[in-house]
């Protein structure tokens, strides 16, 4: 670009000494390089957010353990024992059964719907749970308990799954492979408990699908 005439171009050489120039510089550098205030806002809030009952959060394994991060929802905290029962989730509403619980996005705030495992749950340890997704509203959680023990009732938007149909039902493999992958993000945290011979012990037969009907206490958030 020619200078207007009666200026000279200044040299790069003075504007790298001009402290001025120099700090703009600096400032739009940093301007550009850094992420979006707002998502990095939400971020580190979802992040340091204590862990709280309806939050839907991320579960990872531990460090020596195998296995991937799952979503799931946070049934209850016991901070004294540093562990919190939750129970697992899944966004695909057509794999669900007549034990989950299926929530609309608009409901939980997440980018697709929410479906909860009310019988695949246990107790993991609060450094296991990671960065929160969403969070469900204590009717929201209210209702949950309502569809599954009623069976079939749709209550606030909050609907449960067709029975399972035995063991030729494709969902049914699902199932014992939900109960699977989440034993190994639970174990550690229940033997523990175990150990110290807490009320939250996972009964191995209420997770296998065939005995969903059978059991007295359907895996329903308490009413507190």
């Amino acid at each position: 670009m020619t200078p207007p005439p009666g200026e000279t171009e200044r040299p790069d050489r003075e504007a790298a000494d001009d402290p001025i120039a120099a700090g703009l510089t600096a400032v739009k550098e940093a301007l550009t390089s850094r992420p979006p205030h707002q998502k990095a806002v939400n971020s580190a809030f979802a992040a340091t957010q204590p862990v709280a009952r309806g939050d839907i959060r991320l579960v990872e394994p531990l460090p020596w353990m195998e296995g991937r991060k799952r979503l799931a929802l946070v049934r209850r905290v016991d901070a004294q024992r540093d562990a919190a029962e939750m129970m697992l989730a899944h966004p695909w509403p057509e794999l669900a059964t007549d034990t989950d619980a299926v929530i609309a996005s608009d409901d939980s705030g997440m980018p697709h719907p929410l479906v909860v495992e009310c019988y695949v749950r246990g107790p993991v340890w609060l450094l296991q749970i990671g960065e929160r997704a969403g969070v469900l509203s204590e009717s929201l959680l209210q209702a949950i308990g309502d569809v599954v023990v009623e069976r079939g009732r749709t209550v606030e938007g909050v609907y449960a799954g067709p029975p399972l149909a035995g063991p030729t039902d494709p969902r049914w493999h699902l199932k014992e492979d939900e109960v699977a992958e989440w034993g190994t993000l639970t174990d550690d945290c229940a033997t523990a408990l175990l150990d110290d011979d807490d009320p939250w012990l996972l009964d191995p037969e209420r997770l296998n699908p065939g005995t969903y009907g059978e059991t007295s206490d359907p895996a329903t958030p308490p009413r507190e």
